[in-house]
């Protein structure tokens, strides 16, 4: 029995020496973190490298340690960002202004503007001559002072009495009609035909709240298009963390006579828009856009969508950015259906790029400063779930949050065990299994060799 024991405790202290605590030196890179001590909770925004470096796709590879060597909780959260869907729209009272060029010399030209008590336009009168079929409008006054929410999108309805058109738009805002400053400029509306497609650009997005007024420049006027309704697009105000772009370059191929361009993204970025960047004006192209995480898994659909790149009379059109929920895979092919870019005739390939929103760390300074965010250990790349210390997130309170949560600096990228520290061990060897086996053999052999000795025993009595 003595012997016996004495095995089992070899045994599990080979075990034991399996599990030992990770390290810095465990992690090819790390990312020294500046605290002030004042707070009890500090967060990061994590950086490019630290989606290139990871081994694995939910950031499960990554650690916090204190001076002392010791890990700290942590936890990684999506930012938070306003809701895609635009949940309300109101209607934008709107007054046309005349072309003053077409007003013939000499007569009095005036702008009289009708206001009630609260400020709301009632009447415009822009020139005390009648307009005539010659007069063009080139210009809208809007009335944005009953808009009770936040409107971060115009929309415009026009009729349009040619076959297309395509015009810039700039817009000055006031609170007095006196004293105007730039809203936004340049801005591009249009109504375009092309091989059976329709392309309508109606929308104009605000870069902040407008003020009651705003004037609006409108250039297509000379064309007889006419602007028959606005709204005004708002949503819930959020904290938005700013969207990042990496471009990726292409590779062609083909299958089955189906022109294929894949990209490849080097990292595990939380990806969730894209766009397609042509080298040349006046292109267009019909695709489906796919994606996986690895050579050997099956491609998925993102979208399916026609991008452009149109100039007329000056004025540069190019398609709205892609949607989709958010995939941090790093393979990404485009399925030409419809080609109108040149690229079966050996023309430049389009470059994709990606849109995406860096996570949030954040951990718990426990412990003596500085801190280190160590990231990149293939040791964890096997392990079963995160490691994220999620009870973080529960025992903040929503209403204190800001109280609890400092930002943090992060410095320059260091080497920690290097890039040795990214190879993927083989499997680890089931010492578990081969105790209990071991155990259980054993047991046997001892409940065998003890029935031998006790028929043994009665045998020669």
């Amino acid at each position: 029995m003595r012997y016996f024991l004495i095995i089992l405790s070899i045994l599990f202290m080979s075990a034991e020496a399996q599990a030992k605590p990770l390290t810095t030196n465990d992690f090819a890179y790390g990312l020294p973190i500046n605290v002030d001590g004042r707070r009890a909770v500090y967060s990061i925004t994590l950086p490019k490298e630290v989606y290139k470096n990871c081994t694995r796709s939910d950031l499960g590879d990554i650690r916090v340690f204190n001076a002392h060597g010791d890990m700290v909780p942590h936890t990684i959260r999506r930012p938070k960002i306003a809701t895609e869907k635009l949940t309300v729209t109101e209607s934008v009272p709107f007054f046309p202004l005349v072309d003053e060029e077409k007003i013939p010399a000499g007569d009095d030209l005036s702008l009289m503007i009708t206001r009630n008590t609260d400020g709301t336009i009632i009447k415009v009168d822009s020139s005390k001559r009648k307009t005539t079929s010659e007069t063009k409008v080139n210009a809208y006054l809007l009335d944005m002072s009953k808009i009770k929410l936040f409107p971060v999108n115009l929309e415009f309805t026009w009729r349009n009495s040619g076959d297309h058109f395509i015009t810039t738009v700039d817009m000055k805002h006031s609170n007095d009609l006196a004293n105007w400053i730039n809203l936004t400029r340049k801005n591009t509306l249009a109504e375009l035909e092309f091989s059976g497609n329709t392309i309508r650009r109606t929308m104009i997005q605000l870069p902040r709240k407008p003020r009651k007024y705003i004037h609006l420049s409108w250039n297509a006027g000379q064309q007889n298009v006419e602007i028959t309704h606005i709204k005004a697009v708002s949503r819930p105000l959020a904290t938005m963390i700013k969207r990042e772009w990496t471009d990726l370059n292409p590779k062609k191929s083909t299958k089955d006579d189906v022109i294929l361009i894949g990209f490849e993204s080097h990292a595990h970025l939380p990806v969730d828009a894209l766009q397609i960047k042509f080298h040349e004006a006046n292109s267009i192209l019909h695709a489906t856009i796919l994606s996986r995480d690895n050579k050997e898994a099956h491609w998925v659909v993102r979208r399916q969508a026609i991008f452009y790149r149109l100039k007329m009379e000056a004025v540069e059109l190019n398609n709205d950015m892609i949607t989709f929920p958010q995939t941090s895979d790093r393979f990404w092919r485009l399925k030409v259906l419809q080609d109108g870019s040149g690229i079966e005739a050996s023309r430049p390939l389009p470059v994709l790029q990606l849109g995406w929103r860096a996570h949030e760390l954040l951990f718990i300074a426990r412990g003596p400063a500085p801190y280190m965010l160590a990231f990149g250990s293939g040791q964890l790349f096997n392990q079963p779930g995160k490691s994220s210390s999620d009870m973080i997130l529960p025992a903040l309170k929503k209403e204190k949050s800001h109280q609890l949560i400092t930002p943090a600096l992060i410095g320059k990228q260091l080497g920690l065990g290097g890039d040795k520290a990214l190879k993927v061990p083989s499997p680890p060897k089931p010492w578990k299994k081969w105790i209990l086996w071991s155990v259980l053999c054993i047991g046997v052999a001892v409940l065998a060799w003890m029935a031998r000795s006790l028929y043994c025993q009665m045998n020669s009595k």
